[in-house]
């Protein structure tokens, strides 16, 4: 039921936004029905024109889920080291932002947003 009214309140607030709800009320709806320890969403990408709400989506459900969120930029992201962190080597090593939201909110499983990602480029190896 608790899982109906989420994405009722998503839902409402984003009703063009609909398949991508329905994604995360089905998911919602499956993890209690399996007994998961917690909720399991997949991975979302979202797509659509500029100013649709698409990171605001994102947003609005870490905050109906009582959970932490963290938004990467794609665009100020030269290589997947924010992301991921960097191994540990001469220089040191670092965490990336996904480990980073989780050891300062102590909430295992945040909602990561990452913004921009279709004006990030394309990859290439030499």
């Amino acid at each position: 039921h608790h899982a109906d009214e989420l994405a009722a309140g998503l839902h409402g607030d984003m009703p063009w936004m609909a398949p991508a709800t329905e994604v995360i009320w089905h998911a919602m709806r499956r993890s209690w029905r399996e007994g998961a320890p917690g909720l399991r969403i997949p991975p979302l990408q979202l797509t659509g024109p500029p100013g649709i709400g698409k990171s605001r989506f994102g947003r609005d459900l870490a905050t109906l889920l009582a959970t932490s969120t963290a938004v990467i930029e794609a665009t100020g992201e030269n290589a997947s080291f924010g992301i991921v962190g960097s191994q540990r080597g001469w220089g040191g090593s670092y965490p990336g932002r996904l480990i980073e939201t989780v050891l300062q909110s102590r909430i295992a499983n945040p909602v990561m947003i990452v913004d921009e990602i279709e004006k990030a480029g394309t990859a290439v190896s030499m």
